[in-house]
């Protein structure tokens, strides 16, 4: 180290020599008299020396270089711009959480679509997803007739169904599935009232009542309706379906009397039968108000094979003088026809001979009953009325018309004209008022239920609906109708030299029954028997060829007492079929 000064301090004279140490971190200056000085690197608070990185620092920077230039993505110029950029594709524009991630799929285009879920991809289901857990599924189909089963401890295999005992116990009851009739539960023991069948050959179900096997399906046999009756009567109602024994379980019913109050001596009967075992008798005697009314039966009626339900109806004659006969009726257990040109009939309690009542000789035409009292028309006259079914036939005086047949509805008589209208006496008095009817050949008329049906001569069967609004026609084959009548819920109507028609329980076609060809004209039924008259001819009644049988209700109405009272009712048996 070069001395680099030479100094000379006071008064007592004297020389140093210094010197000066370079380094890259520091500087020494070196006294050969006194202590050395060491120059330190310049800091952020204090001067010093500059040290070699610095000076390569400060010599890197550019003439004119600025501090702190902001880069712009969009300069086309000057500091800020950014040299050498790559061409950006469409990825740039979307946030980075609209695609896959590594976790989600090697790729984007194999992570779950949307579309997939529900579709080839299954959406999670925790009740489902719960299930998989618990349970070791098989991975295979098991063979026909085989069912999951699981073994407890979370295996679910398939495997062939153990057949059930037959009967099974469940709370007490024996339960039977099978095609023949239980007779016991097992050897030597016995039925419990309330067991079940099920009979696996028709798919019905019975209950073991301690003595028969009962249909758990109940059935009905319709009785028709008593509307407004005075006089004693027998109805017949429908059948059963069924050969066999039968169950009859109850009887429901709404019966009323009008006119006058019921007292112990002056009242309606009305006894119930089904195939002429008697179930139970309703009486009015003193009744005051009338509800419908549900009266427990539990009869077996046995199986019987006498009451006809179907087969070839035939009409046999009576034997009774040829005469012109037309219209017909009944009142009671009497049967009622009249003669064109001649007197009026009369068969007492629906047998022996029709017997003249000695009326004044008249073109009658058309017979119906109210109540008590019959009604006859004359062509080209007036309507007649034999008041409580004893006595002369009175003139209502009408106004002279071709009338024909009559019928009844409730209160109300109908009568029809040939060529005409179709009238009305409202509630049994007064005069016979015109419905506006299309003109026609009206020649009879009769009522199902509350439908009124009228016969046009050489033309179409017609029907007026619930007693009100016009008589329709039915698009029947044109023929020369004349006589009709119904029995139970069936219509009947006659040709005139042709053959006896029968629409069933009210509805479609009327189809022939395949009678001999004759003049046919009046029609009317007492109980189950259909009368027909023929013109110049007998007087038929019914007998049938059974083909089929089965059980039938049967009603019989008596008034006791002499007061008129009008009989109304409703009723209907069910019943349970019996093996």
């Amino acid at each position: 180290m070069a001395p680099i000064i030479k100094s000379v301090f006071g008064g007592g004279g004297g020389v140093a020599n210094l010197a000066y140490t370079a380094s890259p971190t520091q500087g020494t200056v070196t006294s050969d008299t006194g202590t050395d000085a060491i120059i330190p690197a310049a800091d952020g608070t204090n001067a010093g020396l500059f040290l070699p990185a610095e000076k390569t620092k400060l010599a890197g920077i550019a003439e004119g270089a600025e501090v702190n230039v902001n880069a712009d993505w969009n300069a086309s110029s000057g500091d800020a711009q950014i040299l050498n950029k790559p061409t950006l594709g469409t990825a740039a524009a979307t946030n980075s959480t609209d695609y896959a991630t590594a976790a989600q799929g090697a790729k984007a285009d194999t992570a779950v679509q949307p579309a997939a879920i529900g579709s080839t991809v299954l959406a999670f289901d925790s009740n489902l997803q719960s299930f998989v857990n618990a349970f070791t599924l098989p991975t295979t189909d098991g063979t026909a007739g085989q069912s999951l089963v699981t073994n407890g401890a979370g295996v679910i295999s398939f495997a062939t169904p153990a057949i059930l005992a037959d009967p099974v116990y469940i709370g007490g009851v024996a339960y039977f599935n099978r095609s023949t009739k239980p007779t016991e539960r097992s050897s030597g023991v016995a039925l419990v009232a309330g067991d079940r069948w099920y009979k696996t050959d028709d798919q019905t179900e019975w209950s073991w009542n301690g003595t028969y096997w009962l249909s758990l399906t109940e059935f009905l046999l319709s009785i028709p309706e008593i509307v407004g009756q005075t006089a004693n009567q027998v109805l017949r109602g429908s059948s059963a379906a069924t050969t066999g024994s039968i169950f009859v379980d109850r009887l429901v019913h709404q019966t009323a009397v009008l006119n006058s109050t019921n007292t112990a001596t002056n009242y309606w009967t009305l006894a119930v039968q089904v195939s002429g075992v008697s179930t139970t008798t309703i009486s009015t005697q003193n009744a005051v108000n009338y509800p419908h009314q549900q009266v427990s039966l539990g009869l077996v009626i046995p199986a019987r094979s006498a009451i006809p339900t179907g087969g070839s109806v035939v009409f046999t004659p009576l034997g009774q003088t040829s005469r012109q006969w037309l219209g017909m009726t009944t009142l009671g257990t009497d049967v009622y026809a009249c003669v064109y040109g001649g007197d009026i009939y009369k068969q007492t309690n629906g047998t022996g001979d029709f017997l003249p009542l000695g009326q004044i000789s008249r073109i009658w035409r058309g017979m119906t009953t109210l109540g008590t009292d019959v009604y006859a028309s004359v062509d080209g006259g007036d309507i007649y009325k034999q008041t409580n079914g004893t006595g002369n036939f009175v003139a209502l005086e009408q106004t002279s018309r071709a009338w024909r047949g009559m019928t009844v509805l409730g209160t109300d008589v109908y009568a029809c004209v040939y060529g005409g209208d179709i009238y009305k006496q409202t509630n049994g008095t007064g005069d016979f008022l015109p419905l506006s009817q299309t003109s026609g050949q009206w020649v009879e008329m009769t009522v199902l239920g509350t439908d009124i049906y009228a016969c046009d001569f050489g033309g179409d069967i017609y029907k007026q609906t619930n007693g009100t609004g016009d008589f329709l026609p039915l698009s029947q084959t044109s023929r020369l109708w004349h006589g009709m009548t119904v029995l139970g819920t069936d219509v009947y109507a006659c040709v005139y030299n042709g053959d006896i028609y029968k629409q069933t329980n009210g509805t479609g076609d009327f189809l022939p029954l395949s009678q001999t060809s004759r003049l046919w004209v009046g029609m009317t039924v007492l109980g189950t028997d259909i009368y027909a008259s023929v013109f110049d001819g007998d007087i038929y009644n019914t007998s049938r060829v059974i083909d089929t049988v089965g059980h039938s209700a049967r009603v019989t109405t008596t008034r006791v007492g002499t007061q008129t009272t009008s009989l109304y009712s409703a009723m209907s048996l069910t019943y349970r079929k019996v093996l």
